[in-house]
């Protein structure tokens, strides 16, 4: 959740922990993905995805991350889609 707070500080963490230094960490897989469970509702979701999205286009450090967001947010949707027929 603090991504688009503090992008700089959570990408610099992830850094460290992708170093595998400690191995039962999670990682930038994991805390760059939509947390869709956390949220009730779809207005949620999309809210924080454009936060989070736009907080990693004014990083150059956040390619990774924005990727793997854009991925898990393609993801939902389709989900979203597949129930509702």
């Amino acid at each position: 959740m603090a991504l688009s707070k503090n992008t700089s500080a959570v990408l610099g963490a992830l850094s460290i922990i992708d170093a595998k230094e400690w191995p039962h960490m999670i990682g930038t897989d994991i805390v760059c993905g939509i947390p869709a469970e956390l949220f009730t509702t779809d207005a949620m979701v999309e809210d924080f995805y454009q936060r989070t999205r736009l907080a990693l286009l004014r990083t150059d450090k956040g390619a990774t991350c924005l990727w793997i967001l854009e991925a898990t947010y393609e993801e939902w949707k389709a989900d979203n889609a597949r129930k509702a027929k």
